[in-house]
Order: structure tokens, then sequence, then C-alpha cells
């Protein structure tokens, strides 16, 4: 399940190439570990953390930033929502 990275997509933070785009619009199964399946988890967390770094260098109130887990379970919950309507 790739609610997070499919999220971030969605959001243009993420971007495929146009291979691997084509991989999962024809819904090809990404085997776990191989390259292109890595790649795509290892952006997630890159991305996850580069957000979290533009709140904590923007955000007045440090209070208000969360913390990578929870940043990363509120990305997934917007997916789950939008689950019907996104492209793998």
């Amino acid at each position: 399940d790739y609610r997070v990275s499919v999220t971030l997509l969605e959001m243009n933070v993420l971007e495929y190439t146009e291979d691997l785009a084509k991989k999962i619009l024809a819904k090809n199964v990404l085997e776990p570990g191989s390259p292109e399946e890595v790649e795509i988890r290892a952006c997630t967390v890159q991305a996850v953390e580069m957000i979290m770094a533009e709140m904590r260098r923007t955000f007045t109130d440090q209070s208000l930033v969360p913390r990578s887990i929870e940043l990363d379970w509120f990305l997934w919950k917007e997916g789950e929502k939008r689950r019907d309507v996104s492209d793998p």
C-alpha cells in the first residue's frame, strides 16, 4: 500500500519517470525489494523529511511542527480518503 507516495505524487511533491509512471498506471506489481519499489519508499521518506525541515524552518511556534511519523500518518489518512479517485 503506497498511500503516502500516491498522496505526495498528487501534491506534486514526488514525480515518477515516464517509464515508472506507465508501469504503475498499468498496475504492474513492483516486487518488494525491487530497485523501483525501494526507490519509491526511499523518496517518500526523504520527501516527508524535507517537508518537516521546511516546517521547522518556517513555523514560528515549533510546538506546531509534528513528528515525522505524525506527518506520515496524516498523509496516509488523506490518501485513504482519496483512494477511490486516486491513480494507483
